[in-house]
């Protein structure tokens, strides 16, 4: 293993989904690990593991840790996963999806 960063651009979080697909890296939503936490619906991606972008700070979907982040048929999916992580967190059961190309528009 080598590490590709030390410092990626999206910040510290915990809980995140993150999946790969043939063009990028994604890392979505998440968890602020801070004595407030706060779930995160922001969406980033990278072509290399190094340097990251941010797609959009707030996408379609509630902010949520936790959830299942998929690649399907150009698609990217996002289901489940808890909201308001200030209180210990509520399931949700609604699925959300963009392409690949996008991961701005949900």
């Amino acid at each position: 293993w080598a590490q590709a960063t030390a410092a990626a651009g999206f910040g510290q979080r915990a809980q995140h989904s993150s999946v790969g697909t043939p063009a990028a890296l994604w890392v979505v939503g998440g968890v602020t690990p801070t004595s407030t936490p706060a779930c995160l619906n922001d969406v980033w991606s990278s072509s290399d593991g190094v340097a990251w972008t941010l797609v959009t700070v707030s996408s379609g979907f509630t902010g949520r840790c936790s959830a299942c982040l998929l690649s399907y048929a150009g698609r990217l999916f996002v289901m489940p996963g808890l909201v308001a992580a200030d209180t210990g967190g509520l399931a949700v059961n609604d699925v959300w999806s963009s392409s690949f190309s996008d991961g701005k528009l949900w």
